[in-house]
């Protein structure tokens, strides 16, 4: 199981400019693509239940989000 946030690897990217992966989304799509045949699980901290979907449909299967 991974787990994630998403300032996680904003000072890798800032150092890095010119990398193809630009944003948490990206980084997202890419490990789970990487890992799709080995059904990973990521834990997601994006603290906003109104980004619950969009997450989901990445392949998070646990999100971590801020009480209503």
């Amino acid at each position: 199981m991974f787990s994630w946030g998403p300032a996680d690897l904003e000072f890798d990217r800032e150092m890095h400019p010119h990398h193809p992966l630009k944003t948490d989304d990206d980084c997202i799509q890419h490990v789970m693509a990487q890992l799709a045949s080995e059904k990973p699980r990521m834990c997601y901290r994006s603290y906003d239940p109104n980004l619950r979907n969009k997450y989901l449909d990445m392949g998070v299967t646990v999100l971590m989000e801020m009480a209503k």
